[in-house]
C-alpha cells in the first residue's frame, strides 16, 4: 500500500517525502524496498554525499564548481542520453538548515512552451562514455514525459537550443521552490528526476559533517 500511494503522490506532484522511512533499516535495504536500484557503470548503486570545499573537488563535479555555496537547479544526470527516471535521497546525518528546493518543470513547460522545448537541442558539456550526442530538452518517451535541465553541463547545440536555454533560465528565477529538509536520519525524498527540478541550500559551517545518501531507480515497485 505505501508504494501505491508513493507512486500516486509522485504521480500528482511530482516528488514524495518519507519522514524516518524505515529507520531499522540499513540505507541498501531501505531504498531497495521502493525499487530496483539502478547501477551507473561498475559503482555500488548507493553514494554517500557529504558537502565538501571546492578546493578538494574536480571541476567535473557540482562540489567542485560550488563548494558549500547553493547548487543550481538540475535534474540529475542530464547531459547522460536517458537520464534516470527517479532520484531518491536518504538523511544519514542530517541538518535542519540545509534544505532540498524543487521546482515543477511542468510549469516552465507551459510558459515557454513545450513545443520549443521539444525543438530545442543540447548536448554535454563534456563526452560521456566517449560521446557527446544530441539531446532535446524536452522530450515524449514511452514512460512519459522527460524534461532535462544543468546549466553546468549542458549546453545549447542549436539556435534554437540557445533561445530556449535562455527563456528556462529565466522562468527557474522566476518560481517559489518548494522547500524540504532531510533533517532526521531515514528521511527520504522521491523525486520523479524527469519532471522537478532540485537544488541544494548552501551549508553553512555547522553542518559539514551533513551525510545523504543517493540512488537511484528506473521504476516503483
Amino acid at each position: 500500500m505505501l508504494v501505491l500511494r508513493l507512486a500516486d503522490q509522485i504521480l500528482d506532484v511530482g516528488f514524495a517525502f518519507l519522514p524516518k522511512f524505515k529507520t531499522e533499516k540499513s540505507v541498501n535495504e531501505a531504498m531497495s524496498s521502493l525499487g530496483s536500484l539502478v547501477s551507473l557503470g561498475k559503482g555500488a548503486p548507493v553514494h554517500l554525499l557529504q558537502p565538501k570545499p571546492s578546493l578538494n573537488e574536480p571541476p567535473n563535479t557540482y562540489s567542485g564548481n560550488y563548494g558549500h555555496g547553493q547548487f543550481p537547479f538540475h535534474s540529475d544526470l542530464a547531459h547522460h542520453r536517458h537520464p534516470p527516471k527517479y532520484l531518491i535521497l536518504r538523511c544519514i546525518k542530517g541538518h535542519p538548515s540545509v534544505t532540498t528546493p524543487l521546482i515543477d518543470s511542468r510549469v516552465i513547460m507551459e510558459r515557454v512552451g513545450e513545443q520549443e522545448l521539444t525543438r530545442a537541442l543540447v548536448r554535454s558539456r563534456r563526452r560521456v562514455r566517449g560521446e557527446a550526442p544530441l539531446m532535446r530538452l524536452c522530450e515524449t518517451t514511452t514512460s512519459g514525459v522527460r524534461f532535462r535541465w544543468d546549466e553546468l553541463f549542458l549546453v545549447p547545440a542549436s539556435e534554437l537550443g540557445k533561445q530556449a536555454f535562455q527563456m528556462v533560465k529565466a522562468e527557474i528565477k522566476r518560481q517559489r521552490a518548494i522547500e524540504l529538509s532531510l533533517a532526521n536520519p531515514g528521511d527520504t525524498l522521491v523525486v520523479d528526476n524527469w519532471r522537478m527540478l532540485h537544488s541544494r541550500s548552501s551549508v553553512p559551517v555547522s553542518a559539514v559533517d551533513r551525510v545523504v545518501a543517493r540512488a537511484y531507480l528506473e521504476k516503483l515497485y
